[in-house]
């Protein structure tokens, strides 16, 4: 019966059978028992605080109050016009004059960002925008007509 306990165990905490095992019934029952318990513990006590990490910085990205240092890309600052709009104008912007330079979207109404726009690697920063004045765009290149 004790033995059933025992492989009940071993097996429910997946460190296997080993060849060094506690053989007798009190080394299996105070020292077998507690060290994979705890071992199991620690594991599942790490991988949580992983996690954590992990949903968190997702989380903090996605509501824009994540930072990150961009070189060479290109700033939208809305008030959300609304998800299809703005696709469009990614759509644009990314196979238009930009590129897949990398675009970041700055907006005070907007809680989170859609999914459909984190799937086109847009950043987005929730940021106060009254009192910004946007810089005017550069010219656009002349072409000649004859």
């Amino acid at each position: 019966m004790l033995d059933g306990f025992w492989y009940t165990v071993v097996t429910m905490t997946t460190v296997g059978y080993g060849d060094f095992f506690p053989k007798t019934t009190g080394g299996r029952f105070f020292v077998g028992w507690p060290v994979m318990i705890f071992g199991i513990g620690l594991l599942g006590y790490a991988l949580s605080v992983i996690a954590a990490t992990l949903i968190t910085a997702k989380s903090k990205e996605m509501k824009g109050m994540s930072s990150f240092k961009l070189k060479d890309h290109v700033v939208i600052l809305s008030n959300y016009p609304g998800l299809a709009k703005l696709e469009h104008l990614l759509r644009e912007l990314l196979y238009g004059p930009v590129g897949r330079t990398q675009i970041v979207l700055v907006d005070e109404h907007l809680e989170e960002l859609p999914v459909e726009l984190a799937k086109e690697n847009l950043r987005f920063v929730r940021a106060t925008l009254s009192g910004m004045k946007p810089s005017p765009a550069p010219p656009c290149p002349q072409t000649e007509t004859r």
